[in-house]
């Protein structure tokens, strides 16, 4: 029981912990990440379309 609780209480510590070090982050780091994002999540989709499409050329 008591490593119960315990287990309990850490992953409630850490996600509060997490979530503080979010609220730390700035505007340009924020809008930093999206666009990252954004950019993976294009290169990903292009990569699945030419595979759909049998272009193997294009994806090298």
């Amino acid at each position: 029981m008591k490593r119960i609780f315990s287990l309990i209480l850490f992953f409630l510590l850490s996600t509060f912990t997490f979530a503080q070090t979010m609220e730390h982050k700035t505007i340009e780091q924020r809008l930093s990440a999206l666009e990252d994002k954004q950019a993976i999540k294009h290169v990903v989709d292009e990569f699945s379309i030419l595979a759909d499409t049998k272009e193997i050329e294009k994806q090298v």
